[in-house]
């Protein structure tokens, strides 16, 4: 659980995102995960596309599988732009 992280390791996001510089938009599973995100990479909220999106864990017991589905259905990606769209 999110709970029992500690002395958390951000991923090397900038790297990824040197290696692929086609990504536009970050999705951001949960309220953890975003936290984590502006903590240590707050430069990227403002150059990227970024979405703080409902967590998928299991102990997210506010949102059944349905509403995650549709929540997260909002997500499509365009094959002839390569690109994601989040649409409201």
């Amino acid at each position: 659980m999110d709970s029992d992280i500690q002395d958390e390791t951000p991923n090397d996001i900038k790297g990824l995102l040197k290696n692929y510089p086609n990504i536009k938009t970050i999705c951001l599973n949960g309220n953890k995960s975003y936290s984590a995100f502006k903590k240590y990479f707050p430069n990227l909220l403002e150059k990227y596309n970024c979405y703080k999106m409902p967590s998928t864990s299991p102990a997210n017991a506010r949102y059944s599988l349905d509403k995650l589905i549709e929540e997260w259905s909002v997500i499509s990606y365009n094959p002839e732009s390569h690109s994601i769209l989040k649409e409201f």
